[in-house]
C-alpha cells in the first residue's frame, strides 16, 4: 500500500508473468493486490491488468520459436504496443 501510494501518477497497474496464467503467482497474488489497492489513497477504484501467457497444460511452449512469439505478444500487451 505504501509503495503504491508513493507513485502518485500511475495510470495502469500491470501484473506480468512469464508462466502460463494457471501456473504462475497471479492466482495467489491477485486477490491480495486487489485488497491492497482498496487500501491505497489514490488507486481504490483501479484494477490490476494481467499480462502473460494463456493457460496451458505445460510450463514451456515446446519450441524456442513459439516461446519467443508468446513472449513478444504478451510484452506488447504490457507496453500497449
Amino acid at each position: 500500500r505504501d509503495t503504491l501510494n508513493s507513485y502518485p501518477n500511475l495510470e495502469d497497474i500491470v501484473w506480468c508473468q512469464e508462466e502460463p496464467l494457471n501456473m504462475g503467482a497471479w492466482s495467489f497474488v491477485a486477490p491480495r493486490l486487489k485488497t491492497t489497492l482498496k487500501e491505497t489513497e489514490q488507486y481504490k477504484g483501479h484494477e490490476i491488468r494481467y499480462c502473460g501467457r494463456n493457460p496451458s497444460g505445460a510450463v514451456a511452449a515446446g519450441s524456442k520459436a513459439l516461446h519467443v512469439a508468446e513472449e513478444t505478444e504478451f510484452l506488447r500487451d504490457v507496453f500497449h504496443e
